[in-house]
């Protein structure tokens, strides 16, 4: 047992004397007033942790902003966000009548648009099939008023889709972003927890930041 508790040391260390030796060179040839872009620090090139370092110190300002809006504040802003998602109710995602009623409109736009396509196709074939067709006034005067109800069928569909995106992003918002934070800067050690991250965010991001310039 101590033979493997022994290995288990040796491991760590060899990993920290190969970290050391990697930032110290870093360092080193940083002072020496070389520029590192092209150098690799623990199996990444220097640019890499460049970037790393400038989200790092996004990440760290992000977590002082947050700390400073509130809990109150975040809730705020879910609830707006919840209202924006229940005002748009009518295009679909909830249970009530309002819900499947806009299930039902994006259903009849999704089968319209298919529909009105596979029409088209086959009014094209027949067309090819009979050139005559094609000078006929009223097949033209068709093809025309189909192709207007699709335009209308298209931007209609457009906006719900759209619509759809944005009603999934408020989602996300509220249910992975403001209510997640709100109720973790609830809790009694969530000031200090968040003011400690930021420092080392910030920290280490600048280190990385200021090594790769």
């Amino acid at each position: 047992m101590i033979a493997s508790a022994l290995d288990w040391m040796w491991r760590w260390v060899r990993i920290l004397l190969w970290l050391w030796q990697d930032l110290w060179m870093a360092w080193s040839q940083w002072a020496s007033g070389h520029t590192l872009h092209e150098q690799t620090m623990w199996g990444l090139k220097m640019f890499w942790w460049e970037r790393i370092g400038l989200f790092l110190e996004f990440l760290g300002g992000a977590t002082i902003i947050v700390d400073i809006v509130g809990p109150q504040r975040l809730r705020a802003c879910a609830q707006v966000v919840r209202r924006f998602r229940l005002l748009t109710r009518w295009f679909g995602g909830h249970e009530d009548m309002a819900g499947k009623t806009g299930n039902l409109v994006q259903l009849l736009l999704v089968a319209g648009c298919i529909g009105y396509l596979l029409f088209l196709a086959w009014l094209l074939q027949l067309a090819r099939a009979h050139v005559a067709l094609v000078s006929v006034p009223f097949f033209s005067s068709l093809v025309g008023v189909l192709n207007f109800i699709l335009r209308i069928d298209l931007v209609f569909l457009f906006a719900v889709v759209a619509l759809q995106i944005l009603r999934l992003g408020a989602l996300i918002l509220e249910k992975c972003i403001f209510d997640p934070l709100a109720h973790f800067l609830e809790s009694e050690r969530a000031p200090s927890v968040a003011r400690v991250f930021a420092f080392i965010a910030i920290v280490l991001g600048a280190h990385f930041h200021l090594l790769a310039t």
